[in-house]
């Protein structure tokens, strides 16, 4: 894996596999994921990187990378990183699902790879679950 940051544009990106996307999910304003024509996600792109980066609702794990060293790429590239440590308690921050049901059902079509996705918020009790 490999983590690129464009300060002229606040933009990182986290590249799993050297391949071309031809497909890309919108998950929120500041969070994209790139899939190859198999379906395996090859990278996550993260605007405004600079004012922190949210892990929550991503898959758990992707190609092998876990979101703990996920998280720690990202800050060695000297990127902030919102995560479920940091932001507990916060009530001023947002901690909503990234992906919804239907979303998560439009992904599955389009990746091989078994979804890992780890709840936030009330309703979900921070429970890991394999979709």
């Amino acid at each position: 894996m490999n983590v690129e940051y464009d300060d002229n544009v606040d933009a990182a990106d986290a590249i799993f596999e050297d391949t071309t996307a031809v497909f890309t999910r919108v998950v929120d304003d500041c969070r994209l994921v790139d899939f190859d024509d198999s379906g395996r996600i090859v990278s996550l792109e993260f605007l405004s990187a600079s004012r922190g980066i949210r892990l929550d609702g991503l898959p758990l794990e992707i190609n092998g990378i876990d979101s703990n060293k996920l998280a720690q790429q990202l800050r060695s590239a000297g990127l902030p990183v919102i995560d479920d440590v940091t932001t507990a308690g916060m009530s001023t921050l947002p901690r909503t699902m990234a992906f919804s049901a239907v979303q998560m059902e439009s992904l599955r079509q389009f990746t091989s790879t078994p979804l890992l996705v780890r709840g936030t918020g009330a309703h979900a009790g921070g429970v890991s679950r394999k979709l």
